[in-house]
């Protein structure tokens, strides 16, 4: 493997390692503002390594074609998640303590900010900017889209273990108290999420284009989950 097509692999290393010592350290109310400037400086170094801004994703040109692609991905998904919430009678699929029990303050923020500039502009710089972007100078598109697919499930290790999700995960396949089952579901979805979202990268030459489509599938989710009634209420 050349020099270049190994720099996604240690980008997506200083990712997971970054996320690790978060999740360790740092106070849950701190993440959001260090994750986005992580994800800034490893912009910078990838710059420094020569990736331009094509290459990760932020070029001018390819805006409109983000926007244009990104638009209808984020309708199908939105259009699938409704359908998926009208399913869940039970609401045990759209289940999350953190989400039900905020209020109507922090939901807004939570909407307004969190999922779409904290989350999904983040990690669409970060996984399909950076990594992607270095895995395709390397020449092999196919291994640059595993390679920040698989970092991106990955990723979401931390998030999984969080007792609230892990609990409902447990819930959901009739297990409750489980970790395992959990944590591996969330690394196989988002896994499957992230070769969408590269996709959407790769087909509109922006990072605009995952983060629109992004952004509608955690809010959407968000919304499900919140008009799924507290804990202990009955699921509309």
């Amino acid at each position: 493997m050349s020099r270049r097509g190994g720099l996604d692999l240690g980008a997506a290393a200083l990712t997971l390692g970054f996320g690790a010592f978060a999740h360790a350290v740092l106070p849950e109310r701190a993440r959001a503002a260090a994750g986005a400037g992580a994800a800034v400086g490893l912009a910078a170094l990838a710059h420094a390594a020569g990736a331009d801004a094509r290459d990760l994703g932020v070029d001018r040109r390819d805006l409109r074609a983000g926007l244009r692609i990104g638009a209808a991905a984020a309708s199908a998904v939105v259009a699938v998640t409704a359908a998926a919430r009208a399913l869940d009678r039970t609401g045990a699929v759209f289940r999350d303590a953190r989400v039900t029990d905020a209020s109507n303050t922090q939901a807004a923020v939570h909407l307004l900010v969190r999922i779409p500039l904290a989350t999904a502009l983040v990690e669409e710089l970060v996984f399909r900017g950076v990594i992607l972007g270095l895995g395709t100078r390397g020449g092999d598109r196919r291994r640059a889209l595993l390679v920040s697919s698989v970092a991106f499930g990955l990723w979401h290790i931390g998030a999984a273990l969080h007792p609230a999700r892990r609990d409902a995960a447990g819930d959901a396949v009739g297990l409750p108290g489980t970790t395992a089952p959990g944590v591996l579901g969330d690394v196989v979805a988002t896994t499957v999420g992230g070769l969408g979202f590269g996709w959407l990268r790769l087909r509109s030459g922006s990072i605009l284009a995952p983060t629109i489509a992004h952004g509608a599938l955690n809010a959407s989710a968000y919304l499900a989950t919140r008009i799924g009634g507290r804990p202990g209420e009955p699921s509309s």
